[in-house]
């Protein structure tokens, strides 16, 4: 899972996924309690949007390696959710009593009324929801950061002057700069889209997200230690701030 691909087949993706997650499992159980004292953003996330042409990918899959996270891209999270054999197999991989949290949690929010009211948004949540609860992962668009608490991970957003980006892409896919144009429009277009049908957002308002990298002036190795020092740092001062309370009670 630590790849972004289309060449490899979303079940292989998440076949392997579910196995990783069992041996987290087995793990947790042997886990002291001072190990997540020591590094408690092993329990975290970090979502990222990323505009066409910002490199997104690239950081996801440095900050990776840098945390030793998941990645779960758009298109894999898309499957898991229109996929109802799959999406139970994902959500079960959960014991009963975090299932029903997840339940609440996505009901609370579907009754909120802040939300469009789609089955694929609460299929979609739930999913998302899941994928946060095991911790140590990276999930790429489909709106994760209006869905998750922010206070659990770091909300990244990625992007670029659009000039910059379609030299980018002119690059990458060997086309023209009117045909990346287009592409990279074309995707702004869509994204903007999709929050705005599912969550009656605005994706640009920097409102929602932690983090802010311009990839034009912030190479993506330094795009990926600010999104671990930033989610690292946001545990410490959690847990710097919950051992002060517990000392004053």
């Amino acid at each position: 899972m630590s790849k972004i691909t289309r060449d490899i087949p979303v079940e292989s993706l998440l076949s392997k996924q579910m196995g990783l997650w069992e041996v987290q499992r087995h793990l947790r159980k042997n886990e002291k309690p001072d190990d997540l004292e020591r590094q408690p953003w092993l329990q975290g996330y970090v979502t990222i949007s990323r505009l066409l042409g910002s490199s997104g990918n690239k950081i996801a899959l440095r900050v990776a390696e840098l945390l030793d996270f998941q990645v779960f891209g758009r298109e894999l999270v898309h499957f898991i959710s229109v996929s109802s054999k799959v999406r139970s197999q994902v959500i079960e991989s959960l014991d009963g009593k975090r299932q029903s949290e997840v339940q609440r949690w996505v009901q609370g929010i579907m009754d909120s009324d802040i939300l469009s009211s789609a089955s694929y948004l609460k299929h979609l949540m739930r999913v998302i929801l899941t994928i946060a609860e095991h911790g140590r992962a990276i999930i790429i668009g489909r709106g994760a950061n209006y869905i998750l608490d922010s206070t659990r991970g770091v909300r990244v957003k990625i992007y670029a002057p659009e000039k910059w980006r379609v030299r980018r892409i002119q690059e990458r896919e060997q086309v023209s700069e009117k045909a990346a144009l287009k592409m990279i429009r074309e995707s702004d277009n869509q994204r903007l889209a999709f929050i705005r049908k599912y969550f009656h957002r605005d994706a640009d308002d920097p409102a929602g997200y932690d983090l802010i990298i311009n990839t034009a002036d912030i190479c993506p190795e330094l795009a990926a230690h600010l999104i671990k020092e930033t989610l690292t740092n946001k545990y410490r001062t959690l847990s710097g701030l919950q051992k002060g309370r517990a000392k004053s009670e």
